[in-house]
This record gives C-alpha cells, structure tokens and sequence, in this order.
C-alpha cells in the first residue's frame, strides 16, 4: 500500500540518485563477475535505476482511470521505494542517511518522510 501512497509523492532527487548509484554498482559487480564484456555492460547499465515497485499495475491502473477521469493527466505518477526501502532493511532515520551518504541532504529526506506519513494517514483507512 505504501507503494502506491509514494508513487503519488514528489521526488527526493538526492535519495533516488544514491539508490541508482548503489544499485549501479551492484549490477557492475555481477556483471564483471559473469564476465560481461565492458562495452555489453555499459549498455546493460543504461537499463538499471532506482526501484521502482508495482511500476507495471500503477502505470496501468493510471492509464485505465484516466480513460474515465481526463483531469487526471494533470498530474504523474513517479514510483519509488524510499519508505518501504527504509522499512525493510529495519533502518532508523539515521541509518538510513548513513547507509545511502545523504548526511547533506537529510532535510529533503525528513520532509519527504513527513509527506509520506501525511498522506498515508489520510488515504489509508485505519483497522
């Protein structure tokens, strides 16, 4: 659910940047030890980015309610996973901003932490 509540969410550009550079650098490790040619791998890397989950079922599902709703392309969805990142690798706030080297720009992480408990409280119904 959260997925989707950050899917809505404006970007926090120094978060998603250090998410693809570490994920970059993974798939650069697996690359070389497959033994991938370098040029082969520079190709492969245009391909890898943040992660973006349930990208596929929020594009269609957006796609199929603006059918119905036009005012809607007013707006875009941007999938990301900064919360549900933060949750399943059990990191506090620090760690977290320790963990990506984001110590400068842990205002913009704090905000979009905020925004996203906002919004969350106020689409996702209580049990």
């Amino acid at each position: 659910m959260i997925s989707i509540v950050e899917a809505t969410l404006d970007d926090p550009r120094p978060v998603l940047s250090q998410q693809e550079f570490l994920a970059r650098g993974e798939a650069v490790a697996a690359m070389k030890a497959e033994g991938i040619e370098y040029d082969e791998r520079m190709e492969l890397l245009e391909e890898v980015t943040y992660p973006k989950p349930l990208e596929e079922l929020l594009t269609h599902a957006f796609e199929t309610f603006s059918s119905s709703q036009p005012w809607i392309r007013d707006f875009e969805l941007r999938p990301k996973s900064v919360v549900r990142d933060m949750y399943e690798r059990a990191m506090s706030f620090g760690e977290y901003v320790a963990h990506y080297k984001i110590a400068r720009s842990e205002g913009v992480v704090l905000r979009y932490l905020s925004d996203a408990y906002r919004a969350a409280s106020q689409t996702i119904p209580r049990i």
